[in-house]
């Protein structure tokens, strides 16, 4: 995830599972998206956003229809 958390400032993050982030030695992993404190201000006002809104259970809600319109479209195309 870059820029996308900070809705364009240069921030970087990265998500993995824990048996993969926890062979990571400082040092492994760097980028040019670092962190400075206007980056990472957004960074938690985006997230905040994503809260207070509820966009993840939005999300998953609008899946679910695209995945339904999807499938109909599939079987009336057959």
């Amino acid at each position: 995830m870059v820029k996308g958390i900070t809705n364009g400032l240069p921030l970087g993050a990265i998500g993995a599972k824990a048996e993969i982030t926890n062979a990571f030695k400082p040092g492994d992993h760097s980028s040019t998206w670092g962190p400075n404190v206007v980056s990472c201000a957004a960074a938690n006002a985006v997230i905040n956003v994503i809260k207070e809104e509820n966009l993840c259970t939005k999300v998953n809600e609008l899946r679910k229809h695209f995945i339904e319109e999807i499938e109909d479209l599939a079987k009336n195309t057959s």
